[in-house]
């Protein structure tokens, strides 16, 4: 079930399964609430079985909501990209995937295209579609620019899509640490890679990762000290030692 916010009077929630979406008094497939006030009235779109992308695009933007107009325009980019059989399908995939934080060198990488072609897709994306920030001194990472399209980005790719290109991010790191984290290293890999993977809690990767001597080593370089390091052991022994202490019970 996801929920798309938009300004303070629109909540659309989309149930992929056909139940009634947690505080929604519309059922099936999706359902549209707008909120005046203290006051609402719920409309029900049709079934979205079977209609594909196309159809929900058409539900996502047939809102009378007229005060919502930038947030529709952001809901139909999003539908464009996931629509897109090209780049843009493949950058908003590996950006939902990543979490964010990814630049535009490492999504061409990734993608194998160049970071021109990553740059140009992104400029050409409403304003407000997606957002960059820069810190530590490196070059700007790109994220959604709201949790709302992040979450519904996430629910119409679907897990096997977001598999598929967490893979993709798995081999990029595995490529790194055969290289021995040479200075070159993305700056994901040293920070944000971790996170993802505390996230699905995948511990095996988690471990590996963190007892990386040549990572440890490229990550006292980048940031002056080892506390990133300490926290990430700290991180897997939280989720290692409680398995460890039901085992032995």
């Amino acid at each position: 079930c996801i929920r798309l916010v938009a300004g303070a009077c629109l909540v659309r929630q989309i149930s992929a399964y056909g139940d009634v979406c947690p505080g929604s008094s519309a059922g099936g497939y999706s359902g549209l609430l707008l909120r005046h006030g203290t006051m609402g009235r719920a409309k029900r779109p049709g079934s979205l079985r079977g209609r594909g992308l196309g159809a929900a695009r058409g539900d996502l933007l047939g809102s009378p909501c007229r005060s919502c107009q930038v947030n529709l325009d952001l809901e139909r980019e999003l539908a464009r990209l996931l629509a897109d059989d090209g780049i843009g399908h493949d950058l908003l995939g590996l950006m939902v995937a990543a979490g964010g934080g990814l630049s535009a060198n490492d999504l061409a990488e990734l993608a194998g295209v160049s970071a021109w072609e990553v740059r140009h897709v992104l400029r050409a994306a409403p304003g407000r579609t997606f957002t960059s920030r820069s810190a530590h001194g490196q070059a700007p990472v790109y994220v959604l620019a709201h949790e709302e399209l992040q979450q519904a980005a996430a629910t119409w790719l679907g897990e096997p899509s977001l598999s598929a290109y967490r893979a993709r991010l798995h081999a990029w790191a595995e490529r790194y640490s055969t290289l021995r984290w040479p200075d070159t290293a993305p700056e994901y890999l040293l920070r944000g890679y971790h996170r993802l993977l505390r996230a699905i809690s995948d511990i095996p990767r988690m471990t590996d990762l963190t007892a990386d001597r040549a990572r440890q080593d490229r990550m006292r370089g980048s940031t002056g000290g080892d506390a990133a390091a300490l926290s990430e052991i700290s991180a897997v022994q939280g989720l290692v030692l409680p398995q460890e202490r039901q085992m032995w019970r």
